[in-house]
């Protein structure tokens, strides 16, 4: 006998699954290169003592990866996502780039985007300058305090029939907002370290969350320190900023990379103001991440 079932959190040989008729059940995983994460769909097989194992993976809409630690491999996060979450909050104190290469990732996998900026109690105004240049780009800022509540509602209006993954630094509150929105302690509240200011890791894997009231799913995924999108072309980095991918259209060159080309309109809008520089910056430094791993290794195509 078989059965679907969607992938609440993975572990090792062994998946958290939840089955078509809402029950929930641990099953192992056929085999060691089958790595089913949460969001995925899976097939299950029973034997004879109805111990359920995943034998498949369906195929996936969407995955969120990032380049695993130390190595060439990519690291699926989570699955069949459509909206990304970047939490961040005074303390540990944002990372722009970080926020910029969440974004570039979200476009590269085909997904919608939004910035919270979490711990607004902690502010002493509406956040760094920096937010101000991502509403004008069509990804939404909501400025919410999980601790209080603030701003939390309206946040939840907007995740309304969608699957979401929640990603940000250790220590910027995911987790007590993913309790907030939940209405109930279902994740183990994070912290920042006294010592370094640094968040530590208390959350090992993504997990799924459902938020029956606005028919959402939420995965929270583990928090880091940085984040680094997986390896792609370098020429394909510019259709990843939105502002860059759009000005674009006006160089003189079709394969323009906008950085020493005569007739680069991208360059024209950064000098006009049209473009963030830092923006930009972000752009120039990511191409030049990805033109390193392509030199390590040049099977990378434009296909990625």
């Amino acid at each position: 006998m078989q059965e679907q079932a969607r992938v609440i959190a993975s572990y090792g040989s062994h998946a958290l699954v939840e089955t078509q008729s809402g029950h929930r059940e641990e099953c192992s995983i056929k085999g060691k290169r089958l790595k089913p994460v949460a969001g995925d769909l899976v097939e299950i097989h029973r034997g004879s003592g109805n111990a359920g194992v995943i034998a498949s993976i369906l195929p996936r809409h969407t995955e969120l990866g990032r380049q695993a630690s130390g190595g060439r491999k990519r690291q699926i996060l989570a699955a069949n996502l459509d909206t990304l979450i970047v939490v961040i909050a005074p303390e540990p104190a944002p990372e722009p780039g970080i926020v910029d290469r969440y974004l570039a990732a979200a476009e590269y996998s085909g997904l919608g985007a939004m910035i919270v900026f979490n711990k607004v109690e902690l502010a002493d105004d509406q956040g760094p300058e920096w937010l101000e240049e991502f509403p004008p780009l069509g990804y939404p800022v909501f400025r919410v305090s999980a601790a209080s509540g603030e701003g939390v509602d309206t946040l939840a209006r907007h995740l309304e029939r969608h699957t979401v993954a929640l990603v940000g630094q250790s220590g910027v509150g995911k987790s007590t907002l993913l309790n907030r929105l939940m209405g109930e302690d279902v994740a183990r509240a994070g912290a920042v370290s006294d010592k370094s200011g640094e968040g530590r890791h208390t959350t090992t894997t993504a997990f799924l969350h459902r938020l029956p009231d606005h028919q959402a799913s939420l995965i929270d995924s583990p928090g880091v320190r940085d984040f680094h999108l997986s390896a792609i072309p370098p020429e394909s980095v510019s259709g990843l900023f939105r502002e860059i991918r759009e000005a674009g259209v006006g160089c003189r060159f079709n394969d323009c990379q906008h950085q020493r080309e005569p007739g680069c309109a991208v360059r024209e809008a950064v000098d006009s103001g049209h473009i963030s520089p830092r923006r930009y910056r972000s752009y120039c430094r990511l191409r030049e991440q990805m033109q390193a791993l392509k030199e390590r290794d040049p099977t990378i195509s434009r296909s990625g």
